[in-house]
Parts: structure tokens; C-alpha cells; sequence
């Protein structure tokens, strides 16, 4: 009856250590993932150049760029009022540069807390759906307008964040949903060219990867 009772309250002590491992564990996973949320703050503090959409987990342009039909560069004769919009473009590569440094100092400073962290970068161009518009032509200029903005930053900027330095935090990707993605503005019957030439714009996805904790 004694060795009974001693066997069932080592298996007690036992299932409750267990438990408590398990406890902590997921604790440690918590704080990792908050202070990932945490490290991209910056982003959102900057609203006049991202908006957030917690909808779809992703950040757009707060500004709109206005491409004139069938261009896709990033100068005075492809996009209208560009003046006005230069100097927020160059603003946002910098400001992405200033986040991905940061990440970089923070897992050097702390390799067994982000060794495991690094981040999903997506820069994705978009299209309008205007009358007379061929889709897969529509696709190949939302990628090329957003190969352009890597472009305008790697040859005025000097900010390449395909450059190897970057590796071990970020994995950049240029992209382009066409005439699809979620989250497009909706047409309006009453102003339809106006709301679809607002699908010409870039999304900015920053995505946070975390391997085995």
C-alpha cells in the first residue's frame, strides 16, 4: 500500500515537471515571437510612408504612385507628379534598410536568442483592370514596376538587399500579383478608372521566419 501511494506520487511530481518543461518552453516561444512583432514597430511608427493592414498581415505604401498607361519606371515620363513622390520612395528603402541593420545588430548581439529568426521580405507590384487591358501583360508590368523600385534603390540609394551582407537576415523577393491579390481597391461604378489606376501600387510584405526553438 506505502510503495503504492510512493509510485503514484512520483508519477505525480513527475507528470507536473513535465508539464512545467512544457510551460516554459512555450513561454520561451512566446517571447521570441513578440519581440519579433516588436522589431517591426518601426515600420508602423513611419505613417506617412506605411499603413499597416492587419486584415492581411502587411504593410502598403501610405502615398499613391500614379503610373502613366503601359509605363513602369520610376522617372519623370513613367509616373505623374513623380517630384511629388521621389523623395517618399527613397525615404521607404531607407527606412527598410535602417530596419534590416537593426535586425542584423540584434542577432549579432544576441545569437542564441535569433539564431533561429530571420525575415521574408516581398516588395510586389499591382496592376488596374482597365477596358481593353490583356492580363498577362498587366502581370508582367506589376513585376517590372516593382523590379524598378529595386532598381531606383540599388543604382540611386546604393541599397541592394540582395547583397549578401543581408543574407543571414533577410531573404528579399521582388514580385507581382497583376490583376489579382487580395485587399485591391474595389471598383466603382461612379469612378471606376480613378479606383483601379489605385491598383498601380506596391505591397510590402515583411515576414517573420522562425526555424526550430
Amino acid at each position: 500500500m506505502f510503495n503504492s501511494k510512493t509510485k503514484e506520487l512520483e508519477l505525480t511530481i513527475e507528470e507536473l515537471e513535465s508539464k512545467d518543461s512544457i510551460i516554459q518552453v512555450q513561454l520561451a516561444k512566446y517571447e521570441i515571437i513578440k519581440s519579433v512583432e516588436q522589431n517591426l514597430e518601426p515600420l508602423k511608427s513611419q505613417s506617412d510612408l506605411f499603413i499597416y493592414e492587419p486584415q492581411y498581415k502587411r504593410y502598403k505604401l501610405a502615398f499613391d504612385i500614379q503610373f502613366r498607361e503601359g509605363k513602369v519606371g520610376l522617372n519623370e515620363d513613367d509616373v505623374v507628379g513623380f517630384g511629388e513622390t521621389q523623395g517618399k520612395i527613397e525615404r521607404v528603402g531607407i527606412e527598410l534598410k535602417r530596419l534590416v541593420e537593426e535586425l542584423m545588430r540584434k542577432k549579432q548581439r544576441e545569437p542564441e536568442k535569433y539564431d533561429q529568426i530571420s525575415y521574408l521580405i516581398v516588395v510586389t507590384g499591382s496592376a488596374s483592370i482597365l477596358p481593353g487591358d490583356d492580363p498577362d501583360r498587366n502581370y508582367a508590368y506589376s513585376y517590372n514596376r516593382s523590379y524598378n523600385l529595386y532598381k531606383y534603390w540599388r543604382d540611386w540609394l546604393g541599397i541592394d538587399f540582395f547583397d549578401t551582407k543581408y543574407h543571414d537576415i533577410v531573404e528579399f523577393q521582388i514580385a507581382g500579383n497583376g490583376e489579382g491579390g487580395i485587399g485591391r481597391y474595389e471598383s466603382d461604378p461612379d469612378n471606376q478608372y480613378q479606383n483601379e489606376k489605385r491598383n498601380q501600387r506596391f505591397l510590402i510584405n515583411v515576414i517573420p521566419k522562425i526555424g526550430e526553438l
